[in-house]
């Protein structure tokens, strides 16, 4: 089965709805097209596909105001899989469709990481938990199929790129950063059970049913599951849903709350961010560690809120420069850890030497602008050899 045989039976034409993450593989057959929301400006250095901003948790829509939810490969995205279900369930009319495709780990690299039981996804629930999680952290790094996950990395460097990728995660949540992973494991035992369980758990107790599901879905991509739901809610969302009804058939744009941000002005608000934000990491040498007088390199990472504004990454003793480099490069363990765009440059390797030092010397890494100033990264104390 395909998105197009499941889409023209459950959802059809006409309708209005939103598909969440769509990128640049909108799901097909949804006519007239939807509203696209998304929470990130580019992804794999290409713009995304998105009229307004928006996550999964956090739809700009009014209450009962949409025929439909389509997500495609989000939900494992989602830190607390229930709230989205639940904001899902928000803005749906009675009568709305929620179509919903997921990994099966089974076929992905999630493949030898424990299956998340459905306990786990409500006790995210009731804790409130967001992306700026640790939890599953080692988990995703240290028990995913690196095979699929990365399939260029030499074996041999693996450990080694796994390391790193959780000292980065664990570097951004202890910033207060969310990251980008896949927090959860599904297949069509706990997706099936955890649907099932929200129609009678106390804090949510939704009133729907699955209509349909399918598995190794679609075909032309068969490593995800398909569940169709379809909400039918309590007497006074029907009124409300029938008093927005003509207004959205007129201008579906009365589905929208009224704080709604149009992509385009969320994303050039982003541009616009001062170039002060920024966040680093040094590798090596570590705190204290014994380098040799005649020269050493210092390894790290650093990522800028606004990338153009840098000019270079420079090491300084006091005030003498010791050592700079204008070269970034692409480190994988950042970029998932910090849900950056897939090549985005960050990583740095800066030859230096201090000849002159006495026993132990204190080096400064800072990021210089393109406007002549410096924002510290971080400071190390280092020994002689």
């Amino acid at each position: 089965m395909t998105h197009s045989d499941k889409i023209a039976r459950w959802i059809g034409p006409g309708r209005i709805g939103v598909e969440i993450g769509a990128f640049k593989s909108p799901v097909p057959g949804l006519v007239p097209p939807p509203f696209y929301v998304d929470c990130f400006k580019e992804f794999a250095l290409e713009n995304v596909h998105a009229d307004y901003y928006g996550d999964a948790s956090h739809l700009p829509f009014q209450d009962n105001s949409l025929d439909y939810v389509v997500t495609s490969h989000v939900l494992e995205h989602v830190a607390n899989p229930v709230a989205a279900l639940a904001e899902w369930y928000r803005v749906l009319r009675p009568g709305g469709i929620v179509y919903l495709v997921v990994p099966d780990r089974r076929f992905t690299w999630d493949h030898p990481r424990p299956l998340t039981p459905v306990s786990h996804l409500l006790d995210d629930f009731t804790r409130g938990t967001t992306a700026c999680d640790a939890t599953h952290i080692d988990e995703f790094v240290f028990e995913a199929d690196w095979s699929m996950y990365s399939p260029g990395t030499p074996a041999a460097e693996i450990p080694e790129r796994r390391a790193l990728l959780a000292r980065g995660m664990h570097h951004a949540v202890g910033d207060g950063r969310d990251i980008n992973i896949h927090f959860h494991t599904f297949e069509p035992g706990n997706v099936l059970a955890l649907l099932a369980a929200l129609r009678d758990w106390p804090a949510t107790r939704f009133h729907w049913e699955i209509v349909d599901h399918a598995e190794r879905f679609p075909a032309e991509n068969p490593i995800g599951f398909l569940a169709v739901i379809r909400v039918h809610k309590r007497w006074r969302d029907r009124l409300a849903a029938w008093r927005l009804r003509g207004r959205i058939a007129r201008d579906r744009r009365q589905a929208l709350r009224a704080d709604a941000q149009p992509f385009a002005e969320w994303t050039k608000r982003q541009g616009s961010d001062p170039p002060s934000r920024i966040a680093a990491c040094i590798d090596a040498p570590q705190e204290n560690s014994a380098v040799a007088a005649e020269g050493f390199v210092i390894r790290g990472w650093v990522s800028l809120a606004n990338p153009a504004e840098l000019a270079a990454i420079e090491a300084r003793v006091g005030d003498q420069l010791i050592g700079t480099t204008d070269t970034l490069h692409i480190r994988p363990d950042v970029i998932a850890a910090l849900a950056l765009p897939a090549g985005t440059p960050t990583g740095f390797d800066i030859p230096a030497s201090y000849p002159s030092a006495g026993e132990a010397f204190q080096v400064r890494v800072s990021a210089r602008l393109k406007d002549q100033s410096l924002l510290p990264i971080l400071d190390r104390t280092l020994a002689r050899s």
